[in-house]
């Protein structure tokens, strides 16, 4: 058995895919050790982690090499930092959460849009407690987190896909994720194409074909969870 590039980068997608669902089954674990303390039990963690592992988007991406499925390992452990950090108060979770806001965007510039309510949480409960140090200390974290993007200009190879990221306005385009990214693939031309808010249609309309009406509901509870919260 010798296993192609294509398939080891299939086989790691799916441990990957695997941990994501490991660690959903670890915060709702903590979350109810949280509420209930020694006297939380451990079915309700197994459930939803069985639930997240064989639901249909997160089983399709288990098995292709992409990068839906470290993005949602990534959210997953953010998830639970936060979630021990708010039992704990432990200085070191807050660090370490810091540092996997900036891997999880070395990966997908999307996982911003799950850092930020996390991070706004995490400030509500511990902002006024923070000093200079503890600042600067979290600033450096998140930095370091990014620190895979210092070896694109030294790895990559000018005529790939990325573009020439050894030039300074070629890594920027790059960062910024000018020719793909959220809700746009590049489509191999220049300017044109649809804009913003048809992009954000079609995916309103594409979640509503797949999930069906009920997903119309998630904007209300999630408001409903803030203010529970």
């Amino acid at each position: 058995f010798a296993p192609t590039p294509a398939a080891w980068a299939n086989l790691f997608t799916a441990a990957v895919a695997a941990a994501a669902a490991a660690v959903v089954g670890a915060c709702v674990d903590e979350a109810r050790w949280s509420a209930r303390g020694a006297d939380a039990s451990r079915l309700p963690g197994l459930v939803g982690a069985g639930l997240f592992a064989f639901s249909p988007v997160t089983w399709q991406y288990a098995g292709t090499a992409e990068v839906f499925a470290l993005n949602n390992l990534f959210a997953a452990l953010l998830v639970h930092r936060a979630l021990r950090y708010a039992r704990l108060r432990q200085p070191a979770d807050l660090t370490l959460g810091a540092f996997l806001v900036g891997v999880a965007l070395t990966n997908q510039h999307t996982a911003v849009l799950f850092a930020v309510p996390l991070v706004a949480w995490l400030l509500s409960i511990c902002g006024r407690e923070l000093g200079a140090g503890d600042w600067a200390r979290l600033v450096a974290a998140g930095l370091a987190g990014l620190s895979p993007y210092a070896y694109l200009p030294l790895g990559a190879d000018s005529r790939g896909s990325w573009g020439d990221v050894r030039s300074l306005a070629g890594f920027a385009r790059h960062f910024l994720r000018k020719d793909y990214g959220t809700l746009q693939l590049y489509s191999g031309r220049g300017g044109g194409g649809e804009s913003l808010g048809d992009r954000l249609a079609a995916y309103a309309h594409s979640v509503h074909a797949l999930q069906g009406p009920a997903t119309a509901a998630l904007p209300l509870l999630a408001a409903a969870g803030a203010v529970a919260l």
